[in-house]
Protein backbone atom coordinates (compact mmCIF):
# COMPACT_ATOMS: atom_id res chain seq x y z
CA UNK A 1 0.00 0.00 0.00
CA UNK A 2 1.68 3.15 -1.27
CA UNK A 3 1.30 6.38 0.82
CA UNK A 4 -0.47 9.28 -0.92
CA UNK A 5 1.76 12.99 -0.34
CA UNK A 6 -0.27 15.39 2.19
CA UNK A 7 -2.46 18.04 -0.09
CA UNK A 8 -0.57 21.39 -0.34
CA UNK A 9 -1.67 23.94 2.12
CA UNK A 10 -2.35 27.21 0.31
CA UNK A 11 -0.76 30.55 0.46
CA UNK A 12 -4.15 32.13 2.10
CA UNK A 13 -5.65 29.91 4.55
CA UNK A 14 -9.71 29.52 4.26
CA UNK A 15 -11.77 32.36 6.37
CA UNK A 16 -13.69 34.52 5.65
CA UNK A 17 -12.59 38.41 5.03
CA UNK A 18 -13.71 41.75 6.68
CA UNK A 19 -15.68 42.99 3.38
CA UNK A 20 -17.56 39.41 3.77
CA UNK A 21 -18.62 39.64 7.19
CA UNK A 22 -19.15 43.86 7.05
CA UNK A 23 -21.95 42.83 4.30
CA UNK A 24 -23.44 39.98 6.28
CA UNK A 25 -23.77 42.33 8.82
CA UNK A 26 -25.23 44.76 6.70
CA UNK A 27 -28.12 42.60 5.38
CA UNK A 28 -28.71 41.49 8.83
CA UNK A 29 -29.34 45.31 9.68
CA UNK A 30 -31.29 46.00 6.78
CA UNK A 31 -33.46 43.08 7.52
CA UNK A 32 -33.99 43.81 10.99
CA UNK A 33 -35.05 47.52 10.43
CA UNK A 34 -38.06 45.98 8.10
CA UNK A 35 -39.00 43.75 10.92
CA UNK A 36 -39.19 46.39 13.56
CA UNK A 37 -41.98 48.45 12.92
CA UNK A 38 -43.87 45.29 11.65
CA UNK A 39 -43.20 44.09 15.60
CA UNK A 40 -44.11 47.79 16.64
CA UNK A 41 -47.34 47.82 15.05
CA UNK A 42 -48.32 44.51 16.48
CA UNK A 43 -47.23 44.85 20.27
CA UNK A 44 -49.54 48.08 19.67
CA UNK A 45 -52.11 45.89 18.45
CA UNK A 46 -51.77 43.40 21.43
CA UNK A 47 -52.10 46.55 24.29
CA UNK A 48 -55.16 47.52 21.99
CA UNK A 49 -57.10 44.34 22.31
CA UNK A 50 -55.85 43.80 25.86
CA UNK A 51 -57.63 47.16 27.08
CA UNK A 52 -60.96 46.32 25.24
CA UNK A 53 -61.20 43.15 26.81
CA UNK A 54 -60.30 44.69 30.32
CA UNK A 55 -63.15 47.06 29.46
CA UNK A 56 -65.81 43.90 28.39
CA UNK A 57 -65.06 42.71 31.72
CA UNK A 58 -65.45 45.79 34.06
CA UNK A 59 -68.85 46.24 32.28
CA UNK A 60 -69.88 42.62 32.68
CA UNK A 61 -69.37 42.85 35.86
CA UNK A 62 -71.72 45.95 36.40
CA UNK A 63 -74.02 44.09 34.43
CA UNK A 64 -73.76 40.93 36.39
CA UNK A 65 -73.98 42.72 39.29
CA UNK A 66 -76.99 44.41 38.02
CA UNK A 67 -78.81 41.35 37.55
CA UNK A 68 -78.00 40.16 41.35
CA UNK A 69 -78.82 43.26 42.81
CA UNK A 70 -82.48 44.44 41.44
CA UNK A 71 -80.91 46.50 38.19
CA UNK A 72 -79.38 48.62 40.44
CA UNK A 73 -75.47 49.18 39.33
CA UNK A 74 -72.71 49.66 41.82
CA UNK A 75 -72.39 52.51 43.87
CA UNK A 76 -68.92 54.70 41.81
CA UNK A 77 -66.80 55.82 44.51
CA UNK A 78 -64.62 54.41 47.73
CA UNK A 79 -66.96 54.99 50.37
Amino acid sequence: MTRQPAPARSRFPRAFTLIELLVVMAIIASLAGMLLPTLSRAKDRAWLINDLNNIRQALLAGHMFAGDNDDHLPYPSWG
